[in-house]
């Protein structure tokens, strides 16, 4: 697995959810092949559960709870959209963990993307070398892509965008979907 410092989220290929609220699974899918791990506090979380799942990923991001006794495990964290009171909490509980030397936060995640001021709120929040990655998962997000894009471009920390095509289908209909994904290349 290619988690640590020195691993270039670009060349990441693959990508492993796991639910912020089974703290259990960490290790496990950290242990395994994948590229990146990205512990989830959005939509793999049981409702009810946000709080407890926030409290995991402190404990095992920042060597609280040591799972090895070298350091921490190394992950991404997905936070909830910037339109919902659980953003700001998802943010203020990693910029404690963002501080302390050491630490496993390798980049935040920021689900339901919609404008490059929502991604810009994240970005601002942390250093450099905590990557951020906008998930593009709305039609709203879509429609804004490309000036998220510009600005992705434009800003240090976040080399990528990603697509979240489970959730935009959800809200937006397969059809939308169909239809959508060959829209860049008719309209360049």
């Amino acid at each position: 697995m290619r988690m640590g410092p020195e691993a270039d989220s670009a060349a990441s290929l693959s990508y492993l959810f796991v639910p912020g609220d089974r703290p259990e699974r960490f290790r496990k899918a950290y242990d395994t092949s994948a590229d990146r791990v990205i512990i989830d506090l959005e939509d793999a979380v049981a409702p009810g559960a946000t709080v407890s799942a926030r409290r995991n990923v402190v404990a095992a991001l920042s060597g609280v709870d040591r799972l090895d006794g070298a350091g921490t495990i190394a992950a991404y964290v997905r936070v909830n959209g910037a339109d919902t009171k659980a953003f700001a909490d998802d943010i203020e509980a990693l910029r404690a963990i963002a501080i302390e030397p050491r630490n496993g936060l390798r980049g935040i995640v920021l689900a339901k993307a919609e404008c490059p001021a929502a991604v810009s709120r994240v970005r601002e929040a942390f250093a450099a070398e905590i990557a951020v990655v906008p998930l593009i998962e709305s039609a709203l997000g879509l429609i804004h892509a490309l000036e998220i894009a510009q600005s992705v471009a434009q800003t240090e920390g976040i080399d990528r965008l990603a697509f979240g095509a489970v959730d935009f289908s959800s809200t937006s209909g397969p059809s939308l979907l169909t239809r959508t994904s060959t829209m860049p290349g008719r309209s360049s």
